[in-house]
């Protein structure tokens, strides 16, 4: 489900992207650059393989977050990291959801 405005910004999203400009800001992993680009599929439309050929450089290493996956949104979040891994990107998958479901299955 896609929406034309964001209604409610994802809080999570918002989170961790504070976070990791922190981290890049701080020098802490130098000489690593870290760059990061926010997306929120309930506004942006994702297609992994034309953001991988948009971001990917030389020397250049993309990372994959899926995050703030809700329990419903579990099988949506699986097909886009299996996606964005075809195009040679790592990916992960988190949120407090995905985590307790799985732990407790």
């Amino acid at each position: 489900m896609r929406h034309s405005l964001g209604t409610l910004p994802s809080n999570t999203l918002s989170c961790l992207n504070g976070l990791t400009e922190e981290v890049a800001a701080s020098g802490v992993l130098a000489p690593v650059t870290i760059r990061t680009y926010v997306f929120d599929e309930a506004v942006d439309r994702i297609d992994p393989p034309r953001l991988v050929k948009r971001l990917r450089h030389p020397r250049t290493q993309i990372v994959v977050a899926l995050a703030g996956v809700q329990t419903n949104q579990f099988p949506r979040a699986c097909d886009l990291a299996r996606a964005f891994r075809r195009e040679g990107c790592a990916a992960m998958i988190g949120s407090f959801h995905v985590s307790g479901s799985i732990a407790m299955a």
